[in-house]
């Protein structure tokens, strides 16, 4: 059985998604990256949400300062999936957003759905009009834009985006578990849950992170996107069938 052809490494690609690594992680505590990382940190908390509402519970309250801090205040659900969605669910959309923004056209189509959902959050779980709900709501809304002008730029905006939260991932467990033991963690609430240390759980979600995005990123700078002629191709020669007329618990913050 012959054996599958190895896929050709888009050097170009690679050249782009290097340049913004670098640039992101070298430009990591000013200002220019200062917008990526409060997005980040509300993908992050969006994740709790999400992860609440998937297990059954409640959201009471989501809410990111301008500090770079965030909660996700929440009423049932199952915590350990719920806890643990932050960073992770904050790798599983920048992996994501990577690979939609390097193997597939709708970039413009996943940045207006991931606008919308951020907007919707932002006005649903965000009381009041704060900070954190009007930078959510314009985030929002600028992402949702880039559905109406050229793929390219929902492309890129979709790289750095999948980049900055991958790398978030990495440098925000290094920085609340490993460098110290910060008691507001996520990992000192799965400590508080499982009896594990806050150390071993931020060691795993690491190991965790640097596998998804090393796997994440030999994907984006191999294969590539479906020729676009080829697609419209098989489209037409697609036959077409013609249709016939014939339980109670206190509220938790994340």
């Amino acid at each position: 059985m012959a054996s599958e052809p190895r896929r050709a490494i888009d050097w170009k690609g690679f050249a782009l998604l290097l340049a913004i690594y670098v640039a992101v992680a070298f430009l990591w505590r000013t200002p220019v990256v200062y917008p990526l990382r409060l997005f980040v940190v509300l993908l992050h908390e969006m994740s709790h949400a999400i992860a609440t509402l998937l297990t059954g519970g409640r959201i009471i309250e989501l809410q990111i300062t301008g500090n770079e801090a965030g909660h996700c205040v929440t009423l049932g659900g199952i915590d350990f999936l719920v806890v643990s969605s932050g960073y992770l669910g904050s790798l599983v959309f920048g992996a994501t957003l990577l690979l939609v923004a390097t193997r597939t056209r709708a970039s413009g189509y996943v940045a207006a759905l991931l606008g919308v959902l951020v907007a919707m959050m932002a006005y649903r779980f965000m009381p009041g009009w704060t900070f954190g709900k009007g930078f959510a709501m314009f985030t929002g809304f600028v992402l949702a834009a880039l559905a109406l002008v050229p793929p390219v730029a929902a492309e890129v905006a979709l790289r750095i985006i999948g980049v900055t939260s991958c790398l978030y991932v990495f440098l925000d467990i290094k920085n609340d578990v490993l460098d110290r033991d910060h008691p507001m963690s996520d990992a000192a609430a799965l400590e508080r849950i499982t009896g594990v240390g806050a150390f071993w759980w931020g060691l795993l979600w690491i190991g965790v992170s640097v596998v998804v995005t090393a796997l994440a990123a030999k994907w984006a700078i191999t294969g590539g996107k479906p020729p676009v002629k080829a697609a419209v191709k098989a489209a037409a020669k697609t036959p077409t069938k013609t249709a016939s007329k014939a339980s109670s618990k206190s509220p938790t913050k994340r």
